[in-house]
């Protein structure tokens, strides 16, 4: 699936000339990447939710929240550190990206130990930050992995990192909230497609630009 766009938004500009085929070789030892594993009630639309563990919540990932390991279910924080689980009911629908469930972090932090597939180029990711700016930071094994938006898809943007030089390694995978603003995660995947170079880009998305520009000035021109 490819796709060739120029988005732009009050929030963010993206130059999307490539999005990347979500080629998926396996998830590695990783688990509920895209937190539909969820064990939880259902509470009616517009209901608090109350501290849930966060085996029932979110399995596989942990967060050090509390002493107890337990996160919020359908609760919006007070202004203190936090992680939340929203779904499958909540009458704001930007708190929930896809499926029944989205994790939503606070100034909080979200870790879970696996391999990376063998076959892993990048990592994907769809987020959505309440910030002037993304919010999150990528890290795996103590490796910070830089983070380049991929796609804006309206109501959330697609993001990636380069993890090739990671492929096969087992390790601690990290998202990490760095401001009190909440940030939407979900759907994270690795992909056996490689993430464009920014230069890259550049190069394609001038080429598209000099070819809109050739078009206009041949539709321009008046007949013979």
């Amino acid at each position: 699936m490819h796709y060739r766009v120029i988005a732009v938004s009050s929030r963010v500009v993206l130059i999307t000339v490539f999005l990347l085929e979500v080629a998926v070789g396996g998830q590695g030892t990783f688990f509920n990447l895209d937190f539909e594993s969820a064990n939880l009630p259902n509470i009616p639309p517009g209901a608090v939710g109350r501290e849930v563990p966060e085996s029932d919540a979110i399995p596989g990932w942990a967060t050090g929240m509390t002493a107890q390991h337990t996160i919020f279910h359908n609760e919006l924080s007070l202004g203190g550190a936090a992680v939340i689980i929203f779904g499958p009911e909540w009458p704001d629908s930007r708190y929930i990206l896809g499926g029944k469930y989205s994790l939503t972090l606070y100034g909080g932090t979200v870790w879970q130990t696996g391999q990376v597939p063998t076959t892993a180029r990048s990592l994907l990711f769809d987020a959505l930050s309440f910030g002037e700016s993304p919010t999150l930071k990528l890290a795996f094994a103590g490796n910070d992995l830089p983070i380049i938006p991929i796609q804006d898809r309206g109501s959330y943007t697609v993001y990636g990192a380069d993890i090739s030089a990671l492929a096969g390694q087992t390790g601690e995978l990290r998202f990490i909230s760095t401001a009190f603003l909440s940030t939407v995660l979900d759907d994270i995947s690795f992909s056996t497609k490689a993430i464009p170079e920014p230069s890259t880009i550049t190069l394609l998305f001038g080429g598209l630009v000099l070819i809109v520009q050739i078009r206009r000035r041949r539709s321009a021109k008046p007949p013979n």
